[in-house]
């Protein structure tokens, strides 16, 4: 179903369908999945959210849309998938619009709170938020 959602969003397909599909594959979401085809949905949404040159689009808001939903619905599936070295690699990548890896770092960790990575997740994000503000200190200085 991911591979076909990306082919859908890459194609010149009218908007419409693809806000269609989108809509249909958040419905999806609580339905029983395979782990594979969860993880494959969430990396695949998380991939055009993070690669996308713009951030305004139906596009991009249906594919959060779906993390959002397919993470909310499958919480021990997203814990196999957020993993210490994948919000490494989020906080450090340089991506079209850093605001998108933001909202995967942020929904991802809100919604892990209840998980054994919770505390692990939020001391990386202390870590990486104190190493920007010693940058930016003794930059300005």
């Amino acid at each position: 179903m991911d591979r076909i959602l990306l082919g859908l969003l890459a194609s010149d397909k009218p908007d419409a369908l693809k806000k269609s599909f989108i809509d249909s594959i958040v419905s999806t979401s609580s339905q029983a999945h395979q782990v594979q085809d969860i993880l494959n949905m969430l990396n695949s949404t998380m991939k055009y959210i993070l690669n996308s040159p713009t951030n305004n689009t139906m596009s991009v808001n249906g594919c959060k849309n779906i993390y959002r939903a397919w993470a909310t619905q499958n919480v021990s599936s997203l814990e196999a998938f957020v993993k210490p070295e994948l919000v490494c690699q989020l906080l450090d990548e340089k991506v079209p619009q850093p605001a998108n890896a933001v909202f995967v770092v942020h929904e991802s960790i809100k919604l892990s709170r209840n998980t054994s990575h919770f505390p692990v997740l939020c001391g990386l994000v202390e870590v990486w938020h104190s190493s920007i503000a010693l940058v930016y200190y003794f930059h300005v200085i």
